[in-house]
């Protein structure tokens, strides 16, 4: 399953060390540009496709 996520998820999963869920959840993960911007310094895994 395809998902594009919102910052929250990736703020909360980032503080829990846990992003490498999204991966193992969905086939693919994506974030509008907006996304990267809120994310204020958090750099996403590469597994993470900016849109």
């Amino acid at each position: 399953m395809k998902v594009v996520s919102n910052t929250s998820p990736l703020i909360f999963l980032s503080k829990l060390d846990a992003l490498e869920l999204l991966a193992e959840c969905f086939s693919s993960v994506s974030i509008p540009n907006a996304v990267i911007d809120e994310l204020k310094g958090l750099v996403p895994p590469e597994f993470i496709i900016r849109t």
